[in-house]
């Protein structure tokens, strides 16, 4: 209504209209109740719009019918194919963009009562060229579709970047469980910011002048902070196929122009891998930070509001590239699928609307990092969504992965 300059007559289920303290302000808007289940009522409620839509006024209706619990559009009602019908009335499809989190969404698995996500809580109002009158309803939520597509990219200045985004979400869940593999590491929310700032300043040193950095690692904790820390470097991670053998990586390497290959001496003699040169590993790095550089660093993170803490690592855009990911080479040459922050983000935006995550939820990570689900769902979806992951890196070892699940009580698993 208040995107328009004209006075719009809703129409709105009967049982909220003659809600107590309201039915008179309903009234004085020339609101249309509508029944779901009394033919009666709905007749007259048709006829009503009918009439409205006559005399040249504007008639808004919830064509869904019921709130997504999704935050998708649903399938829409036929009910306004009969308001029009015979009429010379345009239909205009209108879409409502970022109203998902509000506390009139039913994120969180409730309706109204919850803590809004931000406030004021902005919106988009998206308006489709008029259809005719004799337009269906799945031809209307197909016009809707193409609102709420272009809607996406108005979000564009809001979306920020990976590493950013996952530093406000560590700073606000600073002493929660945040990730472990199955070798016994165990990192909180706090810990893993610390350990990929610390990283992040002895990459920034080691690879001056690299803008693409590889990475040769499993599905790890020492995997996830190498990624995290490769980006808050200013760099670009690119995690390497490590089981489509040789050829296969060294074309990688050379379609990216990699120079430097962050990896594990474990690693390399376990998944039984030849050393070759610009390869920096796991170890060393961790060597050289000095009891100092831990105090300084955790002193700067833990004290630093996450707006100042996000300014200093802020120095791409959220088109600017996030990482490559390689096909397997099945049909030739792996190809590089080149992926941005926003790309990533909004992936995990998606899903976050299809599943209900919670903090108490745990994902299993088994998925490889170089895997496009590996990357953007075990690695930045718990990480974003704020809540924890536990990895191990052999896909097939159904009895460790078990044993793990129980153990942390995974709810998560995608494979």
């Amino acid at each position: 209504g208040a995107s328009l300059p004209r006075f719009v007559r809703f129409m709105l289920h009967r049982d909220y209209y003659h809600l107590k303290g309201l039915s008179g302000f309903f009234r004085m808007m020339h609101v249309i109740p509508i029944s779901e289940t009394n033919p009666r009522d709905i007749v007259r409620a048709i006829r009503d719009a009918r009439r409205q839509l006559q005399q040249g006024h504007i008639v808004c209706i919830f064509a869904e019918g019921a709130i997504t619990r999704t935050g998708h559009l649903l399938s829409l009602k036929r009910g306004f194919e009969k308001i029009v019908e015979g009429t010379n009335a345009p239909i205009i499809p209108v879409h409502l963009d970022q109203l998902w989190g509000s506390i009139f969404s039913f994120k969180n698995g409730r309706f109204f009562w919850k803590r809004p996500r931000q406030f004021p809580h902005r919106v988009t109002v998206s308006f489709s060229a008029p259809l005719p009158p004799r337009s269906s309803a799945q031809q209307v939520r197909n016009a809707i579709l193409e609102l709420e597509s272009r809607a996406l990219g108005l979000r564009e200045s809001t979306v920020g970047l990976l590493h950013t985004s996952f530093i406000r979400m560590a700073k606000r869940r600073w002493f929660s469980f945040c990730m472990a593999d199955t070798t016994g590491t165990e990192l909180t929310y706090g810990k893993t910011l610390v350990g990929s700032l610390l990283f992040s300043e002895k990459i920034e040193h080691r690879c001056a002048g690299e803008s693409i950095i590889g990475v040769l690692l499993p599905a790890s904790v020492a995997g996830a902070l190498t990624n995290l820390a490769i980006l808050l470097a200013g760099k670009v991670p690119v995690n390497l196929n490590f089981t489509a053998g040789r050829d296969a990586m060294e074309s990688a390497l050379a379609e990216c122009g990699i120079r430097t290959l962050i990896t594990s001496r474990l690693f390399l003699s376990r998944a039984n891998l030849a050393t070759r040169e610009g390869m920096v590993f796991v170890e060393d790095l961790r060597k050289e930070i000095r009891p100092f550089d831990k105090l300084s660093t955790f002193l700067r993170a833990f004290l630093l509001p996450s707006f100042w803490l996000a300014r200093r690592y802020r120095g791409q855009q959220p088109h600017d590239l996030a990482t490559v990911i390689f096909s397997s080479g099945s049909t030739g040459t792996p190809k590089g699928v080149m992926l941005s922050h926003h790309n990533i983000l909004t992936n995990v935006e998606g899903i976050g609307q299809v599943i209900q995550f919670t903090s108490d939820d745990c994902m299993m990570g088994i998925l490889p990092f170089f895997h496009s689900f590996g990357f953007t769902g075990t690695l930045w979806l718990p990480l974003l969504a704020g809540f924890g992951v536990v990895y191990h890196p052999n896909p097939p070892d159904a009895k460790t992965i078990g044993e793990t699940v129980q153990k942390y009580r995974a709810t998560l698993l995608i494979s």
